[in-house]
């Protein structure tokens, strides 16, 4: 294209023509590029616009490139730039620029700037988490940090497997710079005691990935039941009782199952105690086995345990009335006493309220009123 102006001739004739050219870049480097460290790409910069060919010139970041210098640029006899990704610090702004030749009445160009990034990902973690042994309850902080252009995508791994943030809500995951932070604020023994790694993903190519090292993380303390035994209220002569009793720790803690007060460890089977860790089982319970009865966890950071009681009731020792009430005609306005004796293990209460009987006034076959000793003098014993 060609601007017209007019100007005046020295002897002032009138005025005269004169042309000015400027030169324009048709064909220059794209807005941006992606390359993987270790690409070539070819960046074109053709003109138009002149006379004579003008002299094309690189920058990276503003400053003029100089292929003899560096062998990452390569500028062609047609302008046209070979670059050579050789690493991740060549990524930043390129553009080019043709210097016209044709004289001061041809401006100079200068093509848009292309956003260059040289995809890169280190061959291994600078830092990778460390294995630690930390007690329960206690705080554990892991961290990984790796170089990368653009920044990496870092993930965690528990045991091999992709961390699964919703099953696990306490940890907490947090980026600064090129290192992930994970910090478990009170150490479990089931979930946190396990092997955890980073991974890191280059994200403009996703085939760009490496992992960290393994860190072992170690939960040591003592016992804490899972489990604890679930007792009848009473259990009948003859039958069975079956309990489960389940404790975790590290080192994994033994179950004993003892009674006290002494707390003999009971450890021999019988034809009818069977005893196996977190279990015991007690086939045709009799009289002699109601009590306390413990269930213990022990390791070598402490021990813990839990009693409870046992009620066994034979037969004979169901609830019985064996004197009930009798019959008996009274005046109106006259008092009554009843009597009502009663037997069983435990003792009976029937329609005991403190220790006290408490009976029903019935006429005609229905309820018409209710009342207790302190009412109207009815008695009742238990033994």
């Amino acid at each position: 294209q060609t601007q017209s102006q007019e100007s005046t001739n020295a002897m002032g004739m009138g005025p005269t023509q004169t042309t000015a050219q400027t030169l324009f870049i048709t064909n220059g480097p794209p807005l941006s590029v992606d390359l993987l460290r270790g690409d070539y790409y070819l960046f074109p910069c053709e003109t138009t616009g002149h006379t004579i060919p003008p002299t094309i010139e690189w920058q990276a970041d503003g400053k003029k490139v100089d292929s003899s210098i560096d062998n990452a640029y390569n500028i062609l006899s047609n302008g046209s730039l070979l670059f050579w990704a050789r690493d991740s610090s060549l990524s930043g702004l390129l553009s080019c620029a043709a210097l016209s030749n044709d004289g001061p009445a041809v401006a100079d160009a200068t093509s848009s700037q292309c956003t260059l990034t040289v995809a890169a990902l280190d061959n291994k973690f600078r830092n990778s988490p460390a294995s630690v042994t930390v007690a329960y309850g206690q705080q554990i902080q892991l961290n990984c940090t790796i170089g990368s252009t653009p920044s990496a995508t870092i993930t965690w791994l528990r045991n091999g497997a992709s961390l699964d943030a919703e099953s696990l809500p306490n940890i907490t995951i947090t980026s600064v710079g090129i290192t992930s932070y994970l910090r478990i604020p009170s150490a479990q023994f089931s979930d946190d005691a396990a092997t955890w790694q980073c991974r890191a993903i280059n994200p403009n190519y996703p085939l760009l990935r490496v992992a960290s090292d393994v860190a072992v993380v170690t939960v040591r303390g003592g016992p804490i039941f899972t489990l604890r035994p679930s007792i009848p209220a009473v259990l009948h002569s003859g039958t069975t009782l079956s309990l489960d009793c389940r404790a975790d720790g590290r080192p994994r803690p033994a179950i004993l199952w003892t009674r006290p007060p002494l707390h003999t460890v009971i450890s021999a089977n019988t034809s009818r105690l069977v005893v196996t860790e977190g279990n015991l089982r007690l086939t045709n319970v009799m009289a002699s086995d109601a009590g306390q009865w413990s269930c213990m966890a022990r390791n070598s950071f402490g021990s813990s345990s839990v009693i409870f009681k046992v009620s066994v009731q034979s037969p004979s020792d169901v609830a019985a009335i064996t004197r009930p009430p009798t019959d008996q005609d009274v005046a109106i306005g006259a008092s009554l006493i009843l009597h009502c004796t009663a037997t069983g293990q435990p003792g009976p209460n029937g329609d005991l309220a403190e220790g006290l009987c408490q009976h029903r006034a019935y006429q005609a076959g229905h309820p018409v009123a209710a009342a207790n000793r302190h009412a109207d003098g009815a008695e009742c014993s238990e033994r």
